[in-house]
């Protein structure tokens, strides 16, 4: 359910393919980090622990939850990407006109 208020960023069809590959090149980096690396560790751990105690029927409604949470997390995550996109240009725009009028 969309509120009526919701802000949409959308950016150009053009432009997208450098979001993208800047957004994989970063993934990329974030997957290296040491932390990043024991939270996925720890992950596969759990996952291989359910799969032990849980009866099979169970386990893909555990994995439906999982990637619904993983959904709604994606989005809240993307949604304060470009309102930090956003709030960097406007930024940008108040700090040039600041410049402008101090020269």
């Amino acid at each position: 359910m969309k509120n009526q208020n919701e802000v949409k960023y959308q950016i150009p069809d053009w432009a997208k393919p450098s979001f993208e590959t800047r957004f994989h090149e970063h993934i990329q980096a974030v997957n290296q980090l040491s932390d990043v690396s024991a939270a996925r560790l720890q992950q596969i751990s759990l996952q291989g622990k359910l799969q032990e105690v849980i009866p099979p029927e169970l386990y893909p409604l555990l994995l439906e939850y999982e990637g619904a949470i993983n959904e709604r997390t994606s989005l809240e995550l993307q949604y304060l990407y470009w309102i930090g996109i956003r709030d960097g240009l406007k930024l940008s725009e108040v700090y040039r006109g600041c410049i402008a009028n101090q020269e």
